[in-house]
């Protein structure tokens, strides 16, 4: 009984994470199929970028674990596989949804102009970031990326804390889950900009 109630209760916990997710892959693939100047979905191209980096990223939260938690490697190496299988999996969608949402309600208007200044378009780009109207460049989509870094690194911070109290306590959990965050999408978010200030600085030469 208590083992049918657990494999239900675990169900539950799922079932909402995997619509959400469900939820925002249709979101993104829907319009793209209804018209080809529909713009660009980021979600579309950074989440199989986070799928890429998985794995480095896991190894780097791994040894930042083993330094902060002293547990075993084998006990660290899970303990960040499934943190960062969950926020990669659940979080990053659900907050790209919930951001697409956010510019549906207030950015698009914005997102129907076409914003020549690249100042004026970095001040209102986290309005549309999430999804980037048609004839969006390539510095428009490496900035729109850094921007995501903000909350995806947001949500990450929460989720895999969330998935690490059910092995360490919360206060090493919530200090695991701040570091390893910072460890891996500072670099991350410092590599977007760099490619967005080059691409920005070639467009101006042309």
């Amino acid at each position: 009984m208590n083992r049918l109630t657990h494999q239900a209760s675990a169900r539950c916990r799922l079932g909402p994470g995997v619509a959400a997710t469900a939820a925002a892959a249709g979101v993104m693939l829907w319009p793209i199929a209804a018209r080809a100047d529909a713009g660009v979905p980021m979600l579309g191209l950074v989440w199989p970028a986070a799928w890429a980096l998985f794995i480095p990223i896991v190894l780097v939260e791994t040894f930042i674990a083993r330094r902060l938690l002293a547990l075993p490697w084998a006990q660290c190496a899970k303990l960040t596989l499934l943190a960062n299988a969950w926020s990669t999996l659940v979080g990053i969608p659900l907050t790209w949804l919930a951001l697409f949402l956010i510019e549906v309600v207030g950015g698009l208007s914005v997102s129907l102009f076409e914003v020549e200044s690249a100042s004026a378009w970095l001040f209102l780009s986290p309005l549309f970031a999430a999804w980037l109207g048609p004839g969006a460049r390539p510095w428009h989509v490496y900035a729109a990326a850094a921007w995501l870094c903000i909350p995806f690194m947001g949500v990450s911070m929460r989720v895999e804390r969330w998935s690490a109290q059910k092995m360490v306590a919360p206060g090493p959990a919530k200090r695991w889950a701040r570091l390893a965050n910072l460890a891996t999408y500072v670099p991350i978010f410092a590599a977007l900009v760099f490619m967005a200030v080059v691409l920005l600085a070639a467009a101006r030469l042309e």
